[in-house]
């Protein structure tokens, strides 16, 4: 039987964002250079939207004794997360969530471009098989009263619940990894770890300590009216193995005033320490989800997804409506108006310019009506009967009944 290994692991949200992103390139040099120096076994990355960075990361990795690498390409700009490991990845496998942020909101907020979902790789490591996740769900931009995305993120914690039970089931054990965007008081944290039965590592060895990752006194994050901790490395035990957290910390916090960055990243990143322990046969040890709890998660998330698909199907209107306008003005509208005069230089300019914002305003806004909006309110509904059906049954994907 092979004996115990202790694994140092690393999450981190790098961002990496491209044109947004402060001192962008002098930051991913340093965290590469942390990389270099670190002793990792393991690194989930999150934001390294360009591969000039995830070059540097991995090369910072290989230094360190990481030379396996997997990066998840999704949707325009790529996924942006990127696993680095000590020992092979023999599989690898990604997911991307049905609900997207909102691109209307562009350039506030890019994360529809992005790809978001959830990353695997399976790792082969003395001990056993390790499946490795790397996750990133939407962002949560206004106070909680307000949220926009708060339905989108308590849906992709049941995908990410799903997911993992699909791919790692009970034969697996798994680390998940990543920026969640939640924090530990939401519901979508806590709908996380009941459905998939996993351990926070850092509130299991700091019970009622914050933790924060997301705070006030990083100079990149000073904006945010509060600190957050958004970022976690996550266990799951199986059937033939142990995960054992041992330590927890959060590191690359330090500013850097005397560098041409300010401090690593906006967010700070996690660091765990975890022994990974085979089990026999008669001493297995599988993390299961609450079956009472994983009902109650589910109904909540079935209502959230009802008040948000009515929303939706409320601004998929509005662009219908606003469409039908801009095509009416467009081709009904445009014979009856006057033409400038040939010697109206400027009348003439204006109204070219005029005319093309108003072909790009109709084609967004059938973009937006006829592709968007629809997909957004089908994703909507597959994921609320999806779950409709589980409730029903009394039965979750996890084969937990109540």
């Amino acid at each position: 039987m092979a004996e115990k290994l202790k694994l140092r692991i690393l999450t981190l949200n790098a961002w990496g964002v491209p044109l947004f992103s402060k001192d962008r390139a002098d930051r991913l040099e340093a965290i590469a250079g942390q990389l270099a120096l670190m002793r990792l076994d393991l690194a989930a990355i999150q934001e390294a939207w360009w591969e000039e960075d995830r070059q540097r990361l991995r090369q910072g990795g290989a230094q360190g004794g990481m030379p396996y690498s997997h990066y998840f390409p999704s949707g325009v700009n790529g996924s942006g997360l990127l696993v680095l490991s000590r020992y092979p990845i023999v599989d690898a496998t990604f997911y991307r969530f049905r609900l997207a942020s909102r691109p209307d909101r562009f350039p506030r907020e890019q994360e529809y471009f992005g790809g978001k979902g959830i990353g695997l790789a399976r790792i082969k490591t003395p001990a056993s098989l390790l499946d490795f996740y790397d996750v990133h769900p939407v962002a949560q931009y206004t106070s909680d009263e307000h949220d926009l995305y708060r339905a989108h993120r308590a849906a992709a914690a049941y995908e990410i619940a799903r997911f993992i039970q699909a791919n790692s089931g009970s034969d697996h054990p798994a680390i998940l990894c990543g920026d969640f965007n939640m924090r530990p008081d939401q519901f979508a944290y806590q709908a996380l770890k009941s459905l998939a039965g996993l351990a926070d590592a850092y509130s299991t060895l700091h019970p009622g300590e914050p933790g924060y990752t997301y705070a006030h006194d990083n100079p990149y994050a000073s904006h945010s009216p509060e600190s957050k901790r958004l970022d976690y490395i996550m266990l799951r035990d199986s059937q033939r193995a142990s995960l054992q957290a041992e330590s927890a910390e959060v590191v690359l916090s330090k500013s850097q005033s005397a560098a041409r960055y300010k401090t690593y990243s906006d967010h700070y990143g996690v660091l765990a320490e975890v022994t990974l322990a085979p089990l026999g046969a008669e001493s297995a040890s599988h993390s299961t989800a609450s079956s009472l709890e994983s009902g109650k998660a589910l109904e909540e998330i079935q209502q959230l997804l009802e008040t948000a698909l009515s929303e939706a199907q409320r601004r998929h209107k509005q662009h219908y409506v606003k469409l039908a306008a801009s095509f009416f003005s467009e081709i009904v509208l445009k014979p009856f108006r006057a033409k400038p005069q040939s010697n109206q230089g400027l009348a003439r300019i204006f109204s070219r310019l005029s005319g093309t914002f108003q072909i790009v305003y109709t084609c967004v806004q059938a973009w937006l009506a006829l592709v968007v909006l629809p997909d957004e309110v089908h994703a909507f509904e597959a994921l609320k009967t999806e779950i409709e059906l589980q409730l029903k049954a009394r039965r979750a994907f996890n084969d937990q009944t109540w």
